[in-house]
């Protein structure tokens, strides 16, 4: 499990959503330093602190396990990522290109 990937999903959430990690901290019941630390990939989430952060994050658990978990599996192959990764690598690239053009 690649807890950096999920630590990286968390702090982009937060951020896009603009609240700080004392304030993620307050909605999921936790310290501001250990959404510090699950941001950094010091420490392990459970399951039930998965949940309470995708909820308050407004995203699936799916979201941020999914390629950690993926690329656990992917370590020793030579195409770092399949098809159907490529393609939505591919669409979020599009729809972030679109978006920064629309904000200059």
């Amino acid at each position: 499990m690649d807890y950096e990937d999920i630590g990286r999903r968390i702090r982009i959430q937060r951020r896009y959503l603009n609240i700080t990690q004392g304030e993620l901290a307050n909605m999921i019941g936790v310290s501001p330093s250990y959404i510090g630390h699950l941001e950094r990939g010091n420490r392990q989430a459970s399951l039930e602190t998965l949940v309470a952060l995708a909820n308050a994050l407004d995203v699936s658990t799916d979201y941020l396990l999914s390629l950690s978990l993926e690329r656990t599996a992917l370590i020793n192959t030579e195409t770092p990522f399949n098809d159907r990764q490529l393609d939505t690598m591919k669409e979020m690239l599009a729809y972030l290109d679109a978006y920064v053009r629309t904000q200059r």
